[in-house]
């Protein structure tokens, strides 16, 4: 990470689905997968899954990761583990839309308001 930075790499993935099943299927999958790489991966350092106000069948994943090196180290050993077409990895058969769009930001000054 750069000299500046103060806290956690994040990396945010927009996904929608074309019905709530799918949507569900997604969640369970999400939760399996989240719990493999945050047992087996350095640097996880957790991950939420949000879904979007006004857009259905629309979710925020957020995952945190120490850096980007670390994420990126990661997810290509566990490419290698896990079949190409396990639901993490591929589109999910076709059910949902690809990501919309991916960002990746560092928490360079992190700031908590409320109590």
């Amino acid at each position: 990470m750069n000299k500046l930075s103060r806290g956690t790499c994040r990396f945010v993935f927009k996904v929608r689905f074309k019905d709530q099943e799918s949507l569900d299927v997604y969640k369970r999958t999400w939760r399996e997968s989240s719990q493999i790489i945050h047992d087996e991966s350095a640097g996880a350092q957790g991950t939420r899954l949000h879904e979007v106000f006004g857009e259905p069948f629309t979710v925020l994943a957020i995952a945190e990761w120490r850096s980007k090196e670390d994420r990126d180290r990661a997810i290509a050993a566990l490419q290698l583990e896990y079949d190409e077409n396990h639901p993490v990895f591929s589109s999910g058969g076709g059910k949902f839309i690809p990501i919309a769009h991916a960002i990746e930001i560092d928490e360079v000054w992190p700031m908590r308001t409320g109590r």
